[in-house]
C-alpha cells in the first residue's frame, strides 16, 4: 500500500460553490412551475368543494322538504351560501387567487331537489404567464351538478 504525501482529499472550496450555482438555477427554475400547479390545485378543490356543497343542498332541501337557497357573491367577495340541516348558515369563502367570475344567484334547490332552470357558476385562477384557468359547475334542471374544466392560454 503507498501513501501519497501531499495528496488532497474530498472537495475544494471552487468544487463547493460551483455546486451551490448549480442548485440555485435548478431551484430558481423550479419555483414557477411549482407555483402554478399549487394555483391550479386551488381552483380545482375549489371547483370540486362547490360539487360538493351543490350536493349537499340538493340533499338539505329533499331531506328537510324545503327549498334551500344556495346564494353565491361574485368577486370580489368570492363567498357562497346556503342553510345547513339545522338551517343555520354555512358560509364557503374560496382561496386566495381564486375567484368567483360569474353565478346564477341565488339557486333555489326545490323540495324534490330540482332547480327550475339549472344554474351555472365559474370559478377562475389565473397562472402563470397570463393563462387562465377556468372551472365551469353547471347544476342541471334535476339538481345534479357537473364540472367542465378550461385552460385558456394568452
Amino acid at each position: 500500500m503507498s501513501r501519497h504525501v501531499g495528496a488532497q482529499r474530498g472537495a475544494s472550496l471552487m468544487d463547493f460553490m460551483v455546486a451551490m450555482v448549480l442548485l440555485s438555477i435548478a431551484i430558481l427554475a423550479a419555483v414557477p412551475l411549482v407555483a402554478e400547479r399549487v394555483q391550479a390545485a386551488k381552483v380545482r378543490t375549489a371547483a370540486n368543494q362547490l360539487a360538493i356543497d351543490l350536493r349537499a343542498a340538493r340533499m338539505i332541501a329533499v331531506t328537510n322538504r324545503n327549498a334551500v337557497d344556495m346564494t353565491f357573491a361574485v368577486d370580489p367577495g368570492n363567498t357562497y351560501s346556503y342553510p345547513d340541516v339545522r338551517g343555520t348558515l354555512r358560509e364557503v369563502r374560496l382561496p386566495a387567487g381564486v375567484r368567483i367570475a360569474s353565478s346564477d344567484s341565488p339557486l333555489r334547490f326545490q323540495p324534490n331537489g330540482s332547480v327550475p332552470g339549472g344554474g351555472t357558476t365559474v370559478l377562475e385562477a389565473d397562472l402563470a404567464g397570463g393563462t387562465l384557468e377556468r372551472w365551469t359547475v353547471t347544476t342541471n334542471t334535476i339538481g345534479v351538478p357537473s364540472i367542465v374544466k378550461e385552460r385558456i392560454e394568452p
